[in-house]
């Protein structure tokens, strides 16, 4: 380790996979939520439910935003991770050289 900082490509690599992997099950349980919204629409009616279906779309654009910052946390961490790891392939071959 060079002054308390060290630099793990491959570590960066797999820690946004992960993150890419959560923000693909967000996806997926936040359509669910808006199959439920739907179904309640369906199978409820009154002021009740549009009150519970208004309330859940209102959330919409939050949800969004959030995906939206996961996923990008995820591709910065992958491709910090492949620049890490292209440039110290690069020194140690140019290395290999001398």
């Amino acid at each position: 380790m060079s002054g308390g900082f060290q630099a793990n490509p491959e570590g960066l690599i797999t820690k946004g996979n992960s993150v890419t992997s959560i923000y693909d099950g967000y996806v997926v349980q936040k359509d669910k939520i808006y199959e439920t919204a739907d179904r309640v629409a369906k199978a409820w009616t009154g002021a009740d439910s549009a009150g519970y279906v208004t309330a859940i779309h209102s959330y919409e654009e939050d949800f969004k935003k959030l995906g939206a910052v996961l996923e990008q946390i995820g591709q910065i961490l992958i491709k910090h991770g492949t620049r890490l790891a292209d440039s110290r392939d690069a020194i140690r071959n140019i290395a290999s050289r001398l």
